[in-house]
């Protein structure tokens, strides 16, 4: 599975039979013991001639972090590194013949493709606008009309047509429409079709917002590329995320200077190093990751703290998030998730490019998003992985020398690991400090049984802290603590400035 899932992160499923079918291996009789063995047996030494494929600079990074760490599969690469280096100078060889060009060892990366933008312009809106012709595009969806050619099998809905010249006429009016649309309307098709037509022939961009991954994916991959075969007009479309969903290549190259790595750090680096050549978008649905490695990938991820104008190099060349802001930027079409629609609400429309026309599918999560979205939480599990990423013995301060090492101010390096130490300790005083509080929380809590203001969502209790909770005798004690715990993150706040400061 590992290894899989570093060379194909694509994979629907990792099971053998899926990957035996992904890399063309006959695997007709299954769960006998025999056949699974040999069927084992074929994969793994495909996954390893795969393996030997990459960019001999990506396999030497990979063995490189690999052998700082206690992951199994470092000898392995240790393996597929000098098989490579065999087979890539052998007599006829791509590498042989580029080797007597003297073409082999000059700019040989294991870094990023990026794409021209020399066409992502923002639009510019029509001032005039063309309206929609209603009849003609329920035209379109008449049993003869263009989809039913277009498509054999396709099949005539008048609840759809009612729809589509509902929402027509909603774009012509500048106007609000709320519908209710049951199973098997067709309603993608019913709000799509105007929208790309409208945003198309005025050269607007329209917005439309989701709750699940899975409409996402049929909108973007199925839904819209069928209509493009219909439309006369040209249209640009695109899928706009978070930034969490987007990789930070100068995080990522903060971490591969790390003097040691977790085994979860070392897969989460084998597989972007495998992946970096190839991706476009920077985007982690590309990968697979497990629970633990998405640890990891936060710390990778853009973030607005991290990822600045005056701290990052890579802005906007480079930088997968800004390149994905660029495309939005010319794009007609956008489509998003409610919770990147209300962050964009949340920080004044500062996530999304300005938009006029939005459409909200799924509606009837919004709600619920909402309410994650414009709220805080803060649990044990959260405070203890922040303090153990901060001071732990693999957090952020322990290599903070090693970084500085690489750094312009490497004389300096011993002097920040002296500051960074003594920060950790604080930050581990703060980690005890914090479960000390959940502890008394929870002391206090199960105290508050009959009062009012309690609720239960699913297996969760709730509780309302109102006046009269606070006025129990044990709430002085949750006070206290927090108190505690708010002195020791201060102490941590300002050490980590102040080191924010020195490196300035």
């Amino acid at each position: 599975f590992e290894l899989a899932s570093i060379l194909i992160p694509y994979a629907a499923r990792y099971s053998l039979a899926q990957l035996a079918r992904e890399l063309g291996i006959v695997y007709d009789t299954q769960h006998r013991a025999l056949q699974d063995a040999q069927a084992t047996r074929q994969l793994f030494l495909a996954l390893l001639e795969r393996a030997a494929q990459l960019n001999p600079k990506t396999i030497q990074e990979i063995v490189r972090v690999s052998a700082k760490s206690d992951w199994a599969l470092r000898f392995v690469w240790q393996d597929i590194q000098r098989d490579a280096a065999r087979q890539a100078f052998a007599p006829g060889s791509i590498g042989a013949q580029l080797k007597a060009k003297g073409n082999v060892g000059q700019d040989e990366q294991f870094g990023t493709l990026f794409s021209s933008s020399k066409d992502a312009r923002p639009l510019q809106a029509n001032v005039t606008k063309t309206l929609l012709p209603t009849d003609a595009l329920g035209a379109m969806l008449a049993p003869d009309g263009l989809f039913a050619k277009q498509f054999p099998g396709f099949e005539y809905r008048a609840e759809q047509v009612e729809m589509m010249q509902a929402v027509a006429n909603a774009f012509n009016d500048s106007g609000v429409l709320l519908v209710e649309a049951g199973t098997g309307t067709g309603k993608s098709l019913a709000y799509l079709l105007p929208a790309l037509t409208w945003a198309s022939q005025n050269n607007e961009r329209v917005v439309i917002s989701t709750n699940t991954i899975n409409l996402q994916d049929q909108l973007f991959g199925k839904d819209i590329p069928a209509i493009k075969k219909v439309l006369p007009n040209e249209f640009k479309f695109t899928v706009l995320k978070g930034r969490s969903n987007y990789l930070c290549l100068r995080r990522f190259d903060a971490l591969r200077r790390q003097d040691s790595y977790t085994t979860d750090e070392v897969r989460v680096l084998a597989k972007i190093l495998a992946w970096l050549p190839s991706t476009t978008t920077g985007d982690m649905a590309e990968l697979t990751f497990t629970p633990n490695e998405l640890k990891v990938w936060a710390r990778l991820a853009s973030d607005p703290e991290h990822c600045t104008v005056e701290r990052c190099a890579n802005r906007p060349d480079k930088c997968y998030f800004w390149r994905a802001r660029e495309r939005a930027e010319s794009a007609h079409l956008i489509i998003v998730n409610h919770a990147l629609l209300l962050a964009d609400m949340a920080l004044e429309n500062r996530v999304l490019p300005e938009f006029q026309y939005l459409i909200i599918d799924e509606a009837h999560h919004l709600e619920a998003r909402a309410t994650d979205a414009l709220a805080f939480a803060a649990t044990r599990n959260s405070l203890d992985a922040l303090l153990r990423q901060i001071g732990g013995e693999h957090g952020l301060l322990a290599n903070l020398g090693t970084a500085v090492r690489h750094s312009k101010y490497g004389d300096t390096a011993r002097e920040f690991q002296r500051e960074a130490d003594k920060l950790s300790r604080e930050a581990q005083t703060a980690q005890r400090a914090a479960y000390q509080l959940f502890d008394t929380l929870e002391r206090f809590l199960t105290q508050q049984q009959d009062l009012p203001g309690e609720s239960e969502t699913g297996s969760d209790k709730q509780y309302r802290l109102t006046a009269s909770r606070r006025s129990q005798p044990g709430w002085v004690n949750v006070e206290i603590e927090w108190e505690n715990v708010a002195t020791r993150f201060l102490v941590v706040r300002e050490g980590l400035e102040k080191i924010y400061r020195a490196w300035q």
